[in-house]
């Protein structure tokens, strides 16, 4: 997939450099966050069987998706590192800020995870919900074209809050520079919101779930 929008869209977006590492920048935390909200919206569906039958923290099931997209992320960016010579990128010292930006990613999927299992639950057609409005957003979020290229128009995209994450995956791997003090922190923000509401929605619904089921 990676290999033919990378072909495709490098001959419609002009003007950057090595396209195809731009891209790639951006669609491996991308990839995360997608899997793991699409996995996370069923997870406590798809655990009816034990949850009726045991008592466990349902967090434990979301928890769980996420932590399994992390270590697919994980490993997906070593194989961008493989990618990273052959594409005449050369590793800087701001891939050390690479854990930070992991958290932070990490984090904000969390804190929306926790979201759309909770409304699945309740709600059984939110899953194909998900999946519409996660489709819209990828279009919306700069990861296939630069946000310089929108001159003026850049403000709108700074009201999608996906936008700083996939701007701090671009700076450290692809321009290999540290992200702005102000980026890290408006990031860190969403992030720490996004976990306070999700963790805020889930356990309030949480022993309400099982009825549901």
């Amino acid at each position: 997939m990676m290999v033919i929008l990378s072909w495709v869209f490098s001959h419609l977006v002009k003007g950057i450099d090595n396209y195809p590492l731009f891209l790639f920048a951006g669609m491996v935390p991308w990839s995360f966050l997608s899997i793991s909200l699409n996995d996370c919206a069923v997870s406590i569906i798809n655990n009816e069987g034990l949850i009726r039958k045991i008592y466990l923290p349902k967090l434990v099931f979301p928890l769980a998706r996420v932590l399994i997209a992390l270590v697919t992320f994980v490993l997906s960016l070593g194989a961008l590192f493989l990618l990273l010579w052959p594409l005449g990128a050369r590793p800087s010292p701001a891939l050390l800020f690479l854990p930070v930006a992991i958290v932070l990613l990490a984090g904000f999927t969390m804190g929306l995870g926790l979201i759309a299992a909770t409304l699945n639950t309740f709600y059984r057609d939110c899953g194909h919900l998900i999946a519409v409005v996660l489709q819209a957003w990828y279009f919306a979020t700069p990861i296939l074209f630069p946000i310089g290229q929108l001159g003026t128009e850049q403000w709108r995209l700074r009201l999608n809050p996906a936008f700083y994450f996939i701007e701090i995956f671009h700076d450290v791997l692809y321009t290999g520079r540290w992200p702005g003090m102000g980026l890290v922190a408006t990031a860190a923000v969403i992030a720490a919101t996004s976990m306070g509401i999700g963790y805020a929605i889930f356990k309030s619904q949480e022993d309400k779930m099982v009825f549901r089921l």
